[in-house]
């Protein structure tokens, strides 16, 4: 049987040797972390990644020593804010358009409400007031916030009470972590059932063959161009009355009346399309491909990305794209569409061309691999430049950075929207862009979990377990306002509301923990939307309490 000394000498041994080894330590917190992602608590809800940053609480209060170096963290953000700011870039700036106004507007009311709870607390409070600054912004997980916060009270020759202002951001950062992944996960069950795209949105649009009956309205004939702009279908293939089945290569074709075609489209805009030419037809031509060849392809191939399909000038191949996939999603395919690297797409061609156009798209799942890494680097590298230029505002002394997370984050939004500048593809493989993105939260995670744990025991039992509450209505207050507004301007999308909340807190372990459970997709876009003003309003508002409580005590 095995004595308790020889149990206690197996734990010294372990930490000692985990205080030795960085990296042992580093991987050990992340795959215990991991485990315990996957434990189910109440049947439904997992923290999955986020996990990562308890276990790394509790290595904290284990052993101070725990504590990462500071560049590991940063480099973890870094690499993950700029993932999400590629992914969200191409959609960023037209969603932008049609919401960003009224979304900001929710994200400053959300905010303020939160602003105000905590200075009531702070007013009523009879300890040292500073300390509610570093709840504010630890209840917000806001770091730049922090370290704006504790730059202004030594510019204000206040540099005594930086050790509350601390004590105050270790007890709430926390706590709020873990009131915002409830809260969420309370969101996401309570509007599951009108979830827009649900956890698994995507499938296989089905084709179908359709015969024109009526003339257009306004037009001559009925050509490809006009039903695939005005349905929002695609179509493949064509048959005239007298004649053989053809691909779909010329647009601009007139279609004769009594002829059939083959389409590919979500089904009510197959439905709809079918209304307006015709009927969905009595001949199915869907499995007829003699002199055919159907291929899926890896778009490999740097010459042919970020440009549209209409520029590519597949009729010379004697090829149409007709379905195109991105990472776990199928997007419609318009002549407009854009092909990034790692793209998986479906495509029809001649058998005699079939050769020619592997060609053209590449299909190396090697070249994939090791594509972007130059373009990727200067992305970084020009983001943290950006983040390091100083921003000033009228009527305040002064001035504060964005620091290298809002800095990637903003940049990843502009390459991304970009897709390539000449020969440079900013945009990388959406498999490479998941593997890096996770590397990075996971070195946050870990770092922020230790650095958290550190002496969190002692501060709490002192005073802490008197900001519990505070710590937790302030963090819900502003989501809950953020959620009724945006519902009061017609956002009725829990994706929506989802990543909105994940970006006013600018919470990478909540995004993380959210885009696990819904479409990823609508949460990141929302989430790179509200982030870099979430990331300068609260850094103005924790300089605005530190001058209030500085000019009152």
């Amino acid at each position: 049987m095995i004595s308790f000394m020889a149990i206690y000498d197996l734990i010294e041994w372990a930490r000692v040797f985990l205080v030795d080894n960085l990296l042992a330590r580093l991987f050990l917190i992340i795959a215990l972390g991991y485990s315990l992602g996957e434990i189910n608590w109440g049947g439904r809800f997992r923290l999955g990644v986020a996990s990562v940053l308890f276990v790394g609480l509790g290595f904290g209060m284990w052993d101070s020593r725990f504590e990462f170096p500071p560049f590991l963290s940063s480099l973890g953000l870094a690499l993950f804010v700029y993932c999400v700011g590629l992914e969200s870039g191409p959609g960023f700036f037209q969603n932008f358009k049609i919401q960003g106004l009224k979304c900001i507007a929710a994200l400053i009311l959300g905010l303020c409400a939160s602003f105000l709870v905590c200075l009531i607390f702070a007013h009523f409070y009879f300890g040292d007031s500073i300390i509610w600054v570093g709840i504010f912004c630890g209840s917000l997980t806001s770091t730049p916030a922090l370290a704006a916060a504790a730059d202004l009270l030594k510019d204000l020759g206040e540099s005594s009470k930086h050790k509350s202002l601390v004590q105050g951001f270790g007890i709430a950062y926390p706590i709020s972590v873990v009131t915002l992944l409830v809260f969420l996960e309370f969101l996401m069950c309570w509007r599951k059932g009108r979830s827009i795209s649900g956890k698994q949105p995507n499938f296989i649009y089905p084709a179908q063959t359709l015969q024109i009956l009526n003339s257009p309205v306004g037009f001559s004939n009925w050509t490809a161009e006009i039903i695939e702009k005005k349905y929002l279908i695609k179509m493949t293939r064509y048959q005239p009355i007298d004649g053989a089945l053809t691909l779909m290569t010329h647009v601009n074709l007139p279609l004769d009346l009594g002829s059939y075609f083959v389409a590919v489209g979500r089904p009510e805009n197959i439905a709809k399309a079918a209304e307006a030419v015709g009927k969905i037809a009595d001949i199915d031509l869907v499995d007829e491909m003699h002199g055919f060849e159907v291929h899926r392809y890896h778009v490999s191939n740097p010459e042919i990305v970020g440009i549209p399909i209409s520029q590519i000038k597949l009729d010379k191949y004697g090829a149409i794209i007709t379905r195109q996939r991105r990472g776990d999603m199928d997007l419609e395919v318009t002549e407009g569409s854009v092909l990034q690297l790692g793209d998986r797409i479906r495509v029809i061609s001649l058998k005699e061309t079939e050769k020619e156009v592997r060609k053209l798209f590449g299909n190396s799942i090697n070249i994939l691999s090791e594509s972007g890494y130059v373009s990727f680097g200067l992305g970084i590298v020009m983001g943290i430049g950006l983040g390091a230029i100083p921003i000033s505002f009228p009527g305040m002394e002064d001035s504060f950075e964005l620091g290298s997370t809002g800095g990637c984050l903003i940049m990843g939004l502009l390459l991304g929207a970009w897709g390539r500048v000449g020969k440079v593809i900013w945009l990388i493989p959406q498999s490479n862009n998941m593997a890096l993105r996770q590397l990075g939260i996971l070195f946050f995670l870990t770092c922020v979990g230790v650095q958290a744990g550190n002496g969190f025991l002692e501060v709490l039992s002192v005073n802490g377990f008197n900001f519990i509450l505070p710590v937790i209505l302030i963090t819900l207050i502003a989501h809950i306002v953020l959620c009724f507004v945006l519902r009061r301007f017609g956002f009725r999308s829990p994706e929506m509301w989802v990543g909105s909340c994940c970006g006013l807190h600018t919470q990478p372990a909540a995004l993380a923990f959210a885009s696990q459970k819904m479409d990823r997709a609508p949460i990141v876009l929302a989430y790179a939307t509200l982030f870099p003003m979430a990331l300068l309003i609260k850094v103005i508002m924790a300089q605005i309490f530190v001058r209030f409580f500085v000019g009152h005590s």
